[in-house]
């Protein structure tokens, strides 16, 4: 049984298929060029050790590594739109995560400076206060010693008046001692003395000069 130009054809038919494959994956490759040249990739398609990255074959499972790091995932910032809407997630790249953490820093620092200067300025007001409250007492008491202070200039004019009458009056009576010691001394000198001070006086009551009176009896 001649069984050649069914073997032909079956050899015919898979290099066909092989060359339709060969094609494809041609097309394909040629595809993934043109996608990784039309958008910028952060990485080079060679690695620094020099070799060439491998395209996936069929059969083969291809293995990359994923960086989970902090820094490698971007944050998010829940949006919330107005009207009860669906949440819209913002990223962050590490630039506005730097921004935004030195913002935070400084808010953070205007605050603490907003407190200390409330603090200075309640401790200021509780001082201005405490002063208020002892100029009123100062005032207080500079205004009781002032009316001290009058009411004793006035006993003390009135004691001056009364120390001046007192002085005049002794002027008359020392006038009119010295007056009797004259009138004694000029009777003879053989009359007594409490006899010449009697006519002395009898003579005052006839008609002289009448002494003030400064003694008691």
């Amino acid at each position: 049984m001649n069984t050649s130009p069914f073997l032909s054809s079956s050899t015919s038919d898979q290099q066909h298929e092989d060359g339709l494959e060969e094609a494809s994956m041609l097309n394909a490759l040629e595809r993934l060029g043109q996608s990784a040249r039309s958008r910028p990739s952060p990485r080079q398609s060679v690695e620094p050790t020099g070799k060439r990255r491998r395209f996936v074959r069929d059969g083969e499972v291809q293995v990359e590594k994923h960086t989970l790091g902090r820094a490698a995932a971007p944050r998010t910032l829940a949006d919330p739109r107005p009207g009860g809407g669906n949440a819209r997630a913002v990223h962050f790249s590490d630039e506005d995560n730097g921004e935004l953490t030195r913002l935070r820093r400084h808010l953070a620092e205007e605050k603490l400076r907003a407190e200390e200067a409330e603090r200075q300025l309640a401790e200021t007001q509780a001082s201005q206060r405490g002063l208020m409250t002892r100029a009123g007492h100062a005032d207080v008491l500079v205004r009781e010693l002032k009316e001290k202070l009058t009411e004793r200039e006035t006993h003390l004019s009135r004691a001056m008046r009364e120390i001046k009458a007192l002085r005049e009056r002794l002027d008359v009576a020392e006038a009119e001692v010295d007056l009797l010691r004259e009138r004694v001394e000029s009777q003879p000198a053989a009359v007594p003395a409490v006899r010449r001070y009697e006519l002395a006086v009898e003579e005052s009551e006839n008609g002289g000069p009448q002494p003030v009176k400064w003694w008691k009896d």
